[in-house]
């Protein structure tokens, strides 16, 4: 999946059969990844350091298919750390507001700012 083959509008982004693929793997993998929280913080709603890691080395059309999933996870009271908040906006701001073929389109910014408000 190219950056091309992402929709641009937003409509056509979150009906997109790729993008609800991206969104469930996403969503499979935080499952799988709270494991590396310590018990005693387990209680706490928290994203952990790995899935971060996980979406930011992820193809550009793979994490605007999750955009759905990555604007819930941030108003679903899940907590991250200021340095992975750092490091995904970074990610973000890096990939698609400086290609040219993300930095017009809808689903991009769109994206950015649904992590921007989680």
């Amino acid at each position: 999946m190219d950056g091309p083959n992402v929709p641009r509008s937003d409509v056509a982004a979150e009906t997109d059969a790729s993008s609800v693929r991206a969104s469930v793997a996403a969503y499979l993998y935080l499952v799988a990844s709270q494991d590396e929280i310590p018990e005693e913080a387990k209680n706490q709603k928290q994203v952990p350091t790995s899935f971060v890691r996980h979406v930011v080395s992820l193809p550009d059309a793979q994490v605007l298919g999750c955009r759905s999933f990555l604007a819930d996870l941030g108003l679903s009271g899940f907590l991250m750390t200021a340095t992975d908040a750092e490091v995904l906006l970074e990610f973000m701001a890096e990939t698609f507001l400086r290609q040219y073929e993300h930095e017009r389109s809808e689903v991009a910014i769109g994206t950015i700012l649904d992590v921007m408000a989680g």
